[in-house]
């Protein structure tokens, strides 16, 4: 979560990605880009960016303008 700005993401099974803009009010999907299993969302609040983690050593990152994460290996 990115408190300031009210940004919280979920990421779950088979590359499922869920974005909240307004503090968990509503939800949105996230194209991930992947199928593999997500289990870890993390933000970098200096870099503005939200990272998902999940297996094969899968890394997205999404700065707050995109509508998508790109995979990193």
């Amino acid at each position: 979560m990115l408190p300031e700005r009210q940004v919280q993401i979920a990421a779950g099974q088979k590359g499922v990605i869920a974005r909240s803009l307004d503090a968990g009010q509503t939800w949105s999907i996230v194209e991930s880009g992947t199928e593999v299993d997500l289990y870890g969302s993390f933000a970098d609040e200096g870099a503005n960016v939200l990272n998902v983690c999940g297996q094969k050593g899968a890394l997205l990152q999404s700065d707050q303008g995109r509508e998508d994460c790109r995979l990193h290996h």
